[in-house]
Formats: structure tokens, C-alpha cells, sequence
């Protein structure tokens, strides 16, 4: 694709296969709903300034021990990705998956999720997203294994765009829900 970059997004320890255990069951149902969600990089002054406010606020020899801690607004705008990042995520998802509606998660917008068909998620990052089963835990989950395709002005303010090609780990999965809202279920036992 012109003007695309292909960019690898994905957890540590994800693969490009099925880990064992998991099958491909076949194509995705393409109507059924997917949750996307975009992790933001952070800014790494703010990251750097966090870690070093944190640690003079809990070093007995600082001048700022005992100053109290951070609120989490505080701690937030010190991590919190730029503005135009945020805009940039949530204008090319109304654009190029017209209908959805992004919406932040996190009190930074460090994670921006959008709710999506899979043929739409698809045509979004470029990719072929399959229904997987295990059958030792009866769970069923959708994933893709191929790198996915961004937009280089996207691709440099995303760090993960997930579910992607990470599975769960069989021994957090619990039986499958039933498919009676069209959405694709993901449980985990706690």
C-alpha cells in the first residue's frame, strides 16, 4: 500500500503463529464487533520528569521528601500524550472507519479504544482477522498474525494496537460466552 507504513505492534512475548493449543477456526464473522484499542506512546520528558518528581518526593535527602505526593491528575499531565496525537488516533478512525466513535479510556488519552466491525478493523490495519478456539479451556478468541498497516503520521504516535497477534494465557481463560449480541467475548477467570 503507497504511502503506508507497515509497523509491528504488539505485547512482548506475541508471536506470529497460534501458540499451542490455540486452532484456527476460520475467518472471523466480518459483522461481528471488535474492541480496538490504541496505546499511545508517552512522552519521555514526562516519563523522565514523573520517575525523578517520584523519586525526590520518597529520597529522605531531597528537599521535596515529605512534600506530599502527586494527584493522579498531576501525574497524568506529566505522562499524557500530546494533544495532536490524540486527535490525529480519533480523526483517522472516524475517517477511515466511518461510524465509529473513539473513546478514551484513561484519564491521560494514553488509550484510545473504538468499537468496530472485524471487516472494518480489517480494512482499517490492513490485516485478516481469524477466529480462534482452545479447546482445553472451551475459549474462543479473534486475532490477526500479520503486521499491521498504519499510516506513518499514526504509526509514529502508536506503540500497541491491540487485540493483535497476543493470546491470552491459557491458564487465565474460561469458558467461551455465547455470540448473541454479534460481539466477539473474551473471558478470563479471575
Amino acid at each position: 500500500m503507497r504511502g503506508l507504513a507497515l509497523a509491528m505492534l504488539v505485547s512482548a512475548g506475541a508471536a506470529l503463529h497460534a501458540p499451542a493449543g490455540w486452532t484456527d477456526a476460520g475467518d472471523a464473522p466480518a459483522e461481528a464487533l471488535l474492541e480496538l484499542a490504541f496505546f499511545l506512546k508517552l512522552p519521555a520528558a514526562g516519563t523522565a520528569a514523573l520517575e525523578a518528581e517520584l523519586l525526590a518526593r520518597s529520597d529522605p535527602s531531597s528537599r521535596a521528601y515529605g512534600a506530599g505526593w502527586l494527584s493522579n491528575e498531576q501525574a497524568h499531565a506529566m505522562v499524557a500524550p500530546p494533544a495532536s496525537a490524540v486527535e490525529a488516533i480519533e480523526d483517522w478512525l472516524r475517517t477511515r472507519a466511518p461510524g465509529t466513535e473513539p473513546a478514551r479510556r484513561t484519564p491521560n488519552g494514553d488509550i484510545i479504544t473504538a468499537t468496530l466491525s472485524v471487516s472494518a478493523a480489517e480494512a482499517l490495519l490492513g490485516v485478516d482477522y481469524r477466529a480462534y478456539t482452545h479447546a482445553a479451556s472451551n475459549t474462543s478468541v479473534v486475532r490477526c498474525l500479520e503486521k499491521i498497516a498504519l499510516p506513518p503520521a499514526i504509526a509514529d504516535v502508536v506503540a500497541i494496537v491491540g487485540p493483535t497477534t497476543r493470546f491470552p494465557p491459557r491458564s487465565a481463560a474460561a469458558p467461551r460466552a455465547p455470540h448473541a449480541t454479534g460481539r466477539i467475548a473474551e473471558r478470563r477467570s479471575a
